[in-house]
């Protein structure tokens, strides 16, 4: 039978490594979710970018809209 020092260093020991895992799946999930933060960045700007793209497109489109329509009335001349 274990004396009580015996005991109480096991179960500290325990306690410790415990404490290690739990710490390094911590900082694991903290480094985890750094990147996923960098990830909806770059997703963000992804988005920001194509909608601007999409505007460009839309006043481009707008402007061979009126360009057909000038043709159409100068055909008809």
């Amino acid at each position: 039978m274990m004396n009580r020092k015996a005991v109480k260093e096991d179960i500290l020991g325990g306690v410790i490594e415990f404490v290690k895992e739990e710490n390094n799946t911590a900082r694991a999930m903290g480094n985890r979710l750094r990147m996923v933060e960098a990830k909806s960045v770059d997703i963000k700007e992804d988005v920001d970018n194509n909608e601007s793209l999409c505007k460009d497109l839309e006043n481009w489109l707008s402007s061979v809209e009126a360009m057909l329509v000038s043709l159409e009335g100068t055909a008809a001349d």
